[in-house]
């Protein structure tokens, strides 16, 4: 079946996916010469690794030739993988469209591209068909999960398809055809937990010493505290058997307090969660930080050992407000690591600073101050000046970049790439030898005769 579509009707360039990793562009060429005159063949590559990433484009020079070998080669089985192919959609706004995507889950280990394309091609054009396989493991061992995405060429064959193929049976399996959701767009329903996460615990506190803290918001099932020599660890958990009851206790209990410290009670969470929950906190909060503090945080390095954190303030104060001020020391033997922070209110202060501070000796160490840099941001400005050094004019371009400190205009230009000295190239020809000598020093004048 044709399926052209306003974007891609008069393209001749084909997408192959579903590749083996072994075919490169010579194969692919291979299989698509037969079918006419080919403008260019490309398997994609991961930048670092030059593996392959199992799809390419082949480029027909007319549109008959392209539509010869897609009808032809649709599904083919290469080295035991069924390739797909589909007209190549250079637009990036139809790509992300998502019109006429369906995702069909539950399907049979029998079902694969072709027969899926059977099935649901009479509803309309199709536009590109996957079928996906994946492992997941529950309490009766390890189960094989098969689903599939297809994309119509309109809205109306993807919703016929839904009408008509949601709950059907197929190979003895009833699917579910829903529209195809990006990930960013889906909304996930409260998840309905009854464990609770509890810290800090006291360490004479046991698991009855828990569970009777907690039992009178609802029947538990469980309640434990890790321990280590005898004593609490700190932490500990409390299953209930319904939700509710797990939100009444975080609700009543969480940042009341208990033998003077203040709790937190909150659902328990796997490790890998917490720790992707914790890290989309915290580069908000970075995120967040840097916007309040451009221009306004000077980083100050080749600090003394001496030097701490009110000494550094003292150094710095007579520019203008100081709102933080720190001297970064090593965790284990707490000594400063040579570097520190300073943030002032205003810009202009911190500007002052760089320049009145940056390369003053102070308890015998030469500063070195300028505005404090992302790693991002310092990386780029590494690389710059790494493009400049290999500059093979030996023309100084100063890199401008946005606050940072003056006296780099002052760096001294490198000559680089000049030709090695030849001796034969530099011999005079015998015939020279006989004219009268030249001046050897600049601005010499020859003696009159």
């Amino acid at each position: 079946m044709s399926s052209q579509t306003p974007a891609t009707a008069q393209t001749s360039s084909l997408y192959v996916g579903d590749l083996h990793e072994d075919i490169d562009d010579q194969e692919l060429f291979q299989m698509f010469f037969s079918f006419g005159n080919l403008f260019s063949v490309r398997i994609c590559r991961d930048q670092q690794t030059k593996k392959s990433l199992g799809y390419g484009y082949v480029n027909f020079s007319s549109r008959a030739d392209a539509e010869r070998a897609k009808e032809a080669l649709m599904y083919s089985d290469v080295k035991g993988k069924q390739i797909r192919i589909s007209w190549q959609e250079r637009d990036p706004t139809a790509r992300r469209a998502n019109i006429g995507n369906i995702f069909i889950k539950g399907l049979a280990d029998a079902v694969d591209p072709k027969s899926l394309h059977d099935l649901v091609s009479p509803f309309g054009n199709i536009k590109s068909l996957v079928v996906r396989h994946k492992d997941i493991y529950a309490k009766e061992g390890k189960k094989r999960v098969n689903y599939g995405f297809v994309q119509f060429e309109t809205a109306e064959s993807a919703e016929q398809a839904i009408k008509l193929l949601d709950g059907k049976k197929i190979e003895g399996i009833p699917v579910s055809v829903q529209h195809f959701v990006r990930r960013e767009g889906r909304q996930n329903p409260a998840e309905k937990y009854t464990n609770l996460y509890i810290k800090p615990i006291p360490k004479e506190y046991k698991q009855e010493d828990l569970q009777k803290l907690f039992e009178k918001y609802g029947k538990i099932q469980n309640a434990f505290v890790p321990t280590k020599d005898g004593e609490s660890r700190g932490f500990g958990f409390c299953n209930f058997f319904d939700h509710e009851s797990a939100v009444l206790a975080e609700k009543e209990l969480n940042g009341t307090e208990l033998q003077g410290q203040k709790l937190i009670v909150t659902k328990q969470e796997a490790k890998a969660v917490r720790e992707k929950r914790m890290k989309k906190i915290y580069e908000s909060k970075k995120k967040d930080l840097k916007s309040k503090t451009k221009g306004l945080n000077v980083y100050v390095k080749n600090l003394a050992e001496s030097i701490n954190k009110d000494k550094l303030k003292s150094l710095f104060s007579k520019f203008g407000d100081i709102s933080s001020c720190v001297v970064m020391n090593d965790q284990k033997t707490n000594v400063s690591r040579g570097f520190g922070f300073c943030c002032f209110n205003n810009e202009q202060a911190a500007q002052q600073a760089i320049n009145e501070m940056n390369g003053q000796l102070i308890e015998g160490k030469q500063l070195y101050v300028a505005l404090a840099q992302s790693r991002e941001e310092r990386k780029a400005w590494i690389e710059k000046q790494k493009q400049f050094a290999m500059n093979p004019m030996g023309v100084y371009q100063p890199y401008q970049y946005a606050g940072y400190a003056p006296y780099a205009q002052y760096a001294q230009p490198q000559y680089m790439n000049k030709r090695p000295y030849n001796k034969h190239q530099h011999q005079v020809p015998v015939q020279m030898q006989t004219m009268a000598p030249m001046a050897v020093q600049m601005g010499q004048e020859q003696p009159q005769q």
